[in-house]
């Protein structure tokens, strides 16, 4: 299951390290990353608090957890963006403000973050999986750990229709009850694996990613300007291969049909629109070497539950 998930983009492949040294991707963890590790899942942490408030996170992929672990910010949707600096600006002053996160399809929770700051509509981080969340605000880290969702089902909202929390939506808020038992829950959990152990591996993802957005279109790398579009000549000449075998196979299936419609009577020029006009090049070639019939899968749809 856990490599199904991986292999879908939805979470990287967990070593089960622990933080042990290595990020999932062949490299240490950085100085600033130790630095988190001593600062997150305190041994001692206040999961009964006067006053808080609590919302779910939903995310797309890791790879954004991975950034927003990485440089301490966050974005969600218009809507989202304005649910949680309204709640910031109402009541920063009174108590804390708790976000859970859990990416799609993932089965579990990623960590908690407390968020510091309101929303800045102004500003726009670039390096989101998908450019299209704007506005930044800062959060800080204090669990990452995953803790699966059968450790929260029970957990019910009389706020979302007495559903479970885990079939929350993005910026779906929890109530302070509920809240403070996941916050006990994240607290206690003893968990073997987090984002952490992916860390190199979505460093890595991140490099290419970034790399790739600054080609121009259809450039593969080290490919000189200009030549992006035009075919290697080997592929040009399985191209042209292709092409001939399904004119081949066009031309023979037309004189069938031309026979067949002779022998029942219909006029050849009829019988010849029985098996269809002659394919364009481009047509038999994306007949070949074209997407799947179910089309491009996405690198990760939003669940029934929704997201970010």
């Amino acid at each position: 299951r856990d490599r199904e998930r991986a292999r879908n983009g939805v979470r990287g492949l967990r070593s089960g390290t622990a933080f042990g040294g290595l990020g999932g991707g062949g490299s240490v963890l950085s100085a600033e990353m130790m630095r988190l590790k001593e600062t997150i899942n305190p041994l001692s942490f206040e999961t009964q608090p006067k006053s808080a408030r609590f919302f779910i996170i939903k995310s797309y992929s890791e790879d954004d957890v991975h950034k927003s672990i990485k440089y301490g910010v966050w974005a969600s949707t218009d809507t989202g963006n304005r649910r949680l600096d309204s709640a910031y600006r109402d009541s920063c002053n009174k108590g804390p403000i708790y976000l859970f996160f859990s990416v799609n399809a993932s089965g579990q929770f990623s960590g908690m973050a407390q968020m510091e700051s309101a929303v800045d509509y102004t500003k726009k981080f670039g390096v989101w999986a998908q450019d299209k969340w704007s506005g930044t605000f800062a959060i800080k880290w204090l669990f990452i750990k995953d803790v699966p969702n059968n450790q929260f089902r029970q957990i019910l909202l009389s706020n979302n229709e007495n559903k479970p929390v885990t079939n929350s939506r993005d910026t779906q808020e929890i109530l302070l009850e509920p809240g403070k038992e996941i916050l006990r829950i994240f607290h206690q959990y003893k968990s073997k694996t987090s984002i952490l152990d992916d860390f190199g591996f979505y460093d890595k993802r991140q490099e290419l990613m970034e790399a790739r957005a600054q080609m121009p279109s259809g450039m593969p790398p080290g490919m000189p300007p200009g030549m992006g579009m035009l075919p290697h000549p080997l592929q040009q000449q399985g191209m042209q291969q292709q092409q001939g075998m399904l004119q081949g196979i066009q031309q023979q299936g037309m004189q069938q049909g031309m026979q067949q419609g002779v022998q029942q009577g219909v006029p050849p020029s009829a019988a010849g629109g029985m098996v269809g006009l002659p394919m364009e090049p481009m047509q038999m070639q994306a007949m070949v070497i074209g997407a799947p019939a179910n089309g491009p899968m996405a690198h990760n749809g939003f669940p029934a539950g929704g997201g970010r």
